[in-house]
């Protein structure tokens, strides 16, 4: 396949999906001088793609049949679609415009509409997902360059910028990202009150991160009222801003979601905590992660991807974590230790 006529890449998952997309981005364009990038993407998910490089273009999913209509007038001149998964609404995309496609193994498509090439189904239960999106390319003999497997964070002087924060915004401190979409992920209120609490007798503020939807904002909005030592919050908004946070972080402590693989990013040092999920597939990835993997020993039932044990929104593999064992960890971190 010719990728000098252009490549297109269809990623629209969730936002930690879309950053684990920016190695092969950076695959495609190291293996062609010529040919440009087009990314389609949900919307919230443009400024991960936007700044990658000037090859590359970004839009949003289309919400009408004539947005669809236009897109494949914009990508009629690209000569490959690459799907990091399986989505038949790109499938279509690509028969409109005359594109040929490289989708992961196992796709399953409808109406007898099927890929062009498929990536061989691994006999490797856990790869890593970046690695799987890698694998488009390596199925057409393309060979991807160490220097691509990291996650790119294209923002001008990143460290420089100072961030918008809700409080106040300390010389130094840690950022806590202690929930999820799904809450599953993530141990206990009282884990977090007293991983919080300790960093506060060890002097070391602490800026939340999170929403302030749903259970995970009730959890950010516990710990500001419970400990004195949270300085401020961050409120998931601008991916900017959150990068910022971040990259100005003496360190960092979260769980399996979006903005522990912008911490691997931008290369703030830290620990992940995962139980029900596998961090072989979704932990630290790339040269630039300075993060650490903390999950319990003795559940040989982990990673099971349920909603909780017995699906019931509690993962006990992660309430079991001690939060002084954690809370240390990061002590450690922040004084050299």
């Amino acid at each position: 396949m010719d990728l000098a006529r252009g490549v297109v890449i269809y990623q629209c998952k969730n936002l930690g999906d879309s950053l684990l997309t920016t190695p092969l981005i950076q695959a495609v364009l190291a293996s062609s001088e010529r040919g440009a990038v087009t990314v389609i993407c949900k919307a919230e998910s443009i400024d991960i793609f936007r700044d990658v490089s000037s090859r590359v273009r970004c839009f949003a999913r289309p919400s009408s049949i004539m947005g669809w209509f236009k897109l494949r007038n914009v990508i009629s001149s690209s000569g490959v679609m690459l799907l990091p998964h399986a989505a038949m609404s790109a499938m279509l995309l690509a028969r409109l415009a005359g594109l040929r496609v490289v989708a992961p193994a196992g796709f399953v498509g409808g109406w007898g509409i099927k890929p062009d090439v498929s990536t061989p189904q691994s006999v490797t239960p856990w790869r890593h997902v970046a690695e799987q999106h890698l694998d488009l390319l390596r199925k057409l003999g393309i060979l991807v360059p160490k220097s691509v497997k990291q996650l790119s964070v294209n923002i001008p002087n990143l460290k420089d910028l100072v961030p918008e924060v809700n409080g106040d915004l300390p010389d130094f401190y840690v950022v806590v990202h202690p929930g999820s979409r799904w809450m599953f992920k993530s141990p206990s209120k009282q884990f977090w009150l007293a991983v919080c609490n300790q960093f506060w007798l060890e002097k070391i503020p602490v800026i939340v991160t999170g929403s302030d939807q749903g259970a995970e904002g009730e959890l950010i909005q516990f710990l500001v009222d419970r400990c004195p030592g949270v300085a401020g919050t961050a409120i998931s908004g601008t991916f900017n801003n959150l990068a910022c946070v971040l990259a100005r972080a003496t360190a960092y402590l979260g769980v399996d979601t979006f903005v522990s693989h912008l911490a691997s990013a931008v290369g703030v040092p830290g620990v992940v905590l995962f139980g029900p999920t596998s961090e072989a597939l979704w932990g630290p990835y790339g040269r630039s992660a300075k993060l650490k993997v903390v999950s319990s020993r003795g559940y040989t039932c982990r990673p099971c991807h349920i909603d909780g044990c017995g699906g019931g929104k509690v993962s006990e593999c992660l309430d079991d974590l001690d939060p002084l064992v954690i809370s240390k960890l990061i002590v450690d971190t922040v004084y050299g230790k």
